[in-house]
């Protein structure tokens, strides 16, 4: 058996009292919710789930007669019919789903709270409404996971928007599942965000400038973002700028991927000669290797000749393992080595 699950709710501003004591639409709303009088207008909220039940039909067809309103006049023959059918009760009773049916369309509060901004949308251009569900019983408490479970409405004159907690949720719930498996099935590149309208694909440049991995910089990324529409835009994140240049759009993230894949190969394969461009040396002399994340460099000529940074601002100058020389610059010990090579090589280069 299904759990008996009602809505609680609470609505801002206040209404009118001229609204609320004299309309058509006040009375309406004084039967759904709990109006409660203030020296300035009635507080309405629901705190124990809305009304489904119109009374005191006699009085509503007299304000309905009474109104200018477009709701009023499409409720009166139903409210008519009613009281004429349901003489057993003083003034007749109504429910809401009976309004809905007769009307052909949904019929809750929030369309008594437009049809009120529609015609006094000076005084009232706008509603707020705060909902959560809760199970009635002896022991009142929230409904159970996975029923519907809070929300939020904005009522004005020409529409309604809605969130709902639980749709949220299971929207929310599918997007990480989805940057999850892409994230798996692509595992170079890192994920930051917890779905693909907040967060983003990242995937590191090797590093070209010397000064910048002494002093440690960031470095430059390439990163994906889904536009909104579909597509998934390729950008190269300029980390000394912080700012992102666009690269290149794909219809899906795979293809985002490959293009960025792309680019990655071409700037590895250029790494290498910028960091000896950055370091003053000639890349048709030298090499670039790695040693624990510092780049050092090795004669093409005699291999066993390294141009290593020894720390403190200091390069050194190696042949096999013993240093030859010592400079804050890798280009002055580059050039220590071509005025030396006939001295300390059999051949030159």
């Amino acid at each position: 058996m299904q759990p008996d699950v009602k809505i609680a709710m609470t609505i801002h501003p206040e209404i009118s009292h001229e609204i609320m004591e004299k309309t058509f639409e006040g009375a309406l709303l004084a039967h759904l919710l709990v109006p409660v009088r203030t020296a300035s207008g009635y507080q309405l909220s629901a705190p124990n789930g809305v009304s489904p039940v119109f009374s005191g039909l006699d009085d509503l067809i007299a304000l309905a007669e009474a109104s200018s309103g477009d709701l009023a006049a499409r409720m009166l023959p139903i409210i008519v019919k009613a009281y004429e059918e349901n003489v057993r009760h003083a003034g007749g009773t109504l429910h809401v789903d009976e309004v809905a049916e007769a009307l052909g369309e949904d019929f809750d509060v929030t369309t008594v709270l437009q049809e009120v901004c529609r015609l006094h949308t000076a005084e009232t251009p706008y509603f707020q409404i705060l909902w959560s569900t809760f199970v009635e019983g002896s022991a009142r408490r929230l409904a159970q996971h996975g029923m519907i479970s809070g929300g939020a409405d904005l009522v004005t004159a020409t529409g309604v928007t809605s969130f709902n907690a639980k749709d949220w949720l299971d929207d929310q719930t599918e997007a990480a599942l989805r940057v999850q498996a892409a994230s798996k099935r692509n595992e170079d590149w890192n994920f930051t965000g917890t779905n693909e309208s907040d967060g983003l694909w990242h995937l590191s440049l090797p590093a070209t400038d010397i000064k910048k991995i002494l002093a440690d910089d960031p470095l430059d990324e390439l990163h994906i973002k889904c536009d909104g529409n579909g597509e998934y835009d390729l950008f190269r994140w300029m980390a000394s700028e912080g700012v992102g240049r666009f690269i290149d759009v794909r219809d899906t993230l795979e293809a985002a991927m490959r293009s960025g894949e792309e680019r990655l190969a071409i700037a590895e394969a250029e790494c290498s000669e910028a960091l000896c461009k950055s370091m003053g040396l000639s890349f048709e002399e030298w090499s670039i290797e790695w040693d624990d994340g510092m780049p050092y460099a090795i004669n093409r000529r005699e291999p066993e000749l390294h141009i290593v940074y020894d720390g403190d601002g200091i390069w050194g100058l190696y042949m096999d393992g013993d240093e030859r020389g010592q400079s804050d610059r890798p280009s002055v010990l580059g050039d220590m080595v071509r005025d030396v090579h006939r001295e300390v090589f059999s051949t030159e280069p």
